[in-house]
């Protein structure tokens, strides 16, 4: 259980506004001191992160990690075994956990890069194209020759939200840190 016993992991209270990035003046960050932040394990803590945001950055977020060419294709059920179920659209984006959270990073408009590799495939180019116009930095992208590009099946099950996703990559293309 994250924050049991003697762990210092700490989250600190939401605020009730949005602020978007460069409008957080020096001690925003913080919560007041008077406030105590609320530990993952519920109890109450007034210790603080000695954070410290520099002045001139060329990004607010840079993410390692997954990319995919995802196709979501809903359904109406889960077929059984030797079953067909009929499937009324589809549609493809930009899929992998980091990519995904990067680009709601920039749509929010924080200066987001993305670390990662694609093969030099149709769906390698696919992927760094959707990157660019959701507003990623790519040049830390690595295309690998040869390489296949991680892509996504996924079924969506239209009443339950329950999901199936069949996916392949060549290995390679997680880039470690």
């Amino acid at each position: 259980h994250p924050g049991s016993g003697s762990g210092r992991k700490i989250f600190w209270p939401q605020t009730s506004t949005c602020t978007r990035p460069g409008s957080l003046q020096p001690d925003e960050h913080r919560p007041a001191p008077d406030r105590p932040a609320v530990r993952f394990d519920g109890t109450e803590t007034t210790d603080r992160f000695p954070l410290e945001l520099p002045g001139q950055r060329q990004f607010d977020i840079v993410g390692l990690g997954a990319n995919a060419w995802d196709t979501l294709i809903p359904i109406p059920k889960h077929p059984a075994r030797d079953e067909k179920v009929r499937y009324k659209s589809f549609s493809r984006a930009i899929g992998g956990q980091t990519a995904v959270a990067l680009s709601i990073a920039a749509s929010c408009g924080f200066r987001c890069a993305y670390l990662g590799g694609v093969g030099d495939d149709e769906e390698g180019v696919r992927i760094q194209a959707a990157l660019v116009e959701l507003g990623l930095d790519i040049s830390g992208l690595k295309v690998r020759p040869g390489g296949q590009s991680q892509v996504a099946f996924i079924l969506v099950d239209e009443k339950t939200a329950h999901r199936t996703i069949v996916w392949g990559r060549s290995d390679g293309m997680i880039i470690s840190p």
